[in-house]
């Protein structure tokens, strides 16, 4: 009798892991850019890693250390110029590239930091502490 298909798991989740510190680290090293530059940056960063420009905008839309700063005129294929969202980290909170892991989230955090994680007291986030059960983000901004 045949086994039934098993589904593999996809490794979608490590590769966004990996994808989502190389942006943070890029923006943090060359400041502000769009989401094409990113795309240049990343293929000089790491040749192995190639996102689709749909993956990027999901990553840059829904990680919450990278905020959208503004606007840049970009030409389009065809001529016309478009203008297009620029992004750069929350620099409120992220002051030095060592305080990037203190940001992510629990599913963006590898398997020997997640043991680390755990609930912050103020937003409720699981997050690597800063100091005594409390994230980065809280201590360091007072939006929440």
């Amino acid at each position: 009798m045949a086994k039934p298909y098993k589904r593999k798991a996809s490794s979608s989740c490590g590769n966004n892991s990996r994808l989502r510190r190389m942006i943070l680290e890029i923006l943090f090293y060359y400041g502000p850019m769009t989401r094409y530059e990113i795309m240049s940056k990343l293929s000089y960063w790491d040749n192995k890693v190639q996102p689709s420009a749909q993956v990027l905008s999901s990553l840059l839309t829904k990680t919450q250390a990278i905020v959208q700063v503004g606007t840049d005129k970009v030409a389009s294929n065809t001529g016309r110029m478009k203008t297009k969202p620029t992004f750069d980290i929350d620099r409120r909170y992220i002051e030095e590239t060592s305080d990037i892991i203190y940001c992510l989230p629990k599913s963006s955090l590898y398997a020997y930091e997640k043991s680390r994680a755990v609930m912050c007291n103020s937003c409720k986030r699981f997050r690597i502490p800063w100091e005594d059960e409390t994230c980065l983000r809280c201590i360091r901004t007072d939006d929440l």
